[in-house]
């Protein structure tokens, strides 16, 4: 085997490896030297391929979102296709408890508040409905997730998450205010 091929297979012995682990306990059962165990390389074979657990975790996010953008591709060429046997898989994944959802769902949620935070500090209207809307449902989700399988960060999260719905429904309600009655503010002559 060359020497770029036993590279690939052993990055590729990493991440799925690591995904197994993501899996089975969470980021936290993921370390660098129980991945290389698993995969069966030197200890310093996974710090040649990621400089940190963090890397590691990246690029199986990374992998999962190339996968979904397949999938979407997939979706446009044959729709039955896809819904019969792609949605029924990725739903009993997501019953499953797999752990590569927990880290998109968590990175979605920051990329969204980001986004928010941004629109709101420029104080674009539709920002406010759509903050409400859209941390309302994430809400939702975590609820679910409490009532499942309640764990200490998504009860933080969701708590967090409800502060920012209070702040940004005070918020909409000083814009509109302003905005409102601006027109309203110099008395009309009689």
């Amino acid at each position: 085997m060359k020497r770029i091929e036993s590279a690939a297979a052993t990055r590729r012995a990493l991440l799925d490896q690591a995904a197994a682990l993501l899996d089975r306990g969470g980021p936290d059962a993921v370390t660098l030297r129980e991945v290389g165990a698993r995969a069966g390389v030197s200890r310093g074979a996974p710090y040649r391929h990621f400089c940190d657990k963090q890397s590691l975790l990246t690029a199986i996010a990374a992998e999962s979102w190339e996968r979904l953008a397949d999938h979407m591709r997939e979706l446009q060429e044959d729709p039955h296709d896809f819904f019969a046997m792609h949605v029924l898989h990725y739903g009993q994944q997501l019953a499953g408890g797999h752990n590569t959802f927990a880290i998109l769902f968590l990175l979605t949620h920051g990329l969204v508040k980001i986004v928010l935070v941004v629109a709101l500090l420029r104080n674009l209207s539709w920002s406010y409905l759509f903050a409400l809307i859209t941390l309302g449902l994430f809400i939702v989700y975590q609820l679910y997730e409490l009532v499942t399988k309640p764990t200490f960060g998504m009860a933080f999260l969701t708590v967090l998450d409800s502060v920012i719905i209070w702040l940004v429904w005070r918020e909409w309600g000083k814009y509109k205010l302003q905005h409102l009655h601006a027109p309203y503010t110099e008395k009309p002559e009689e």
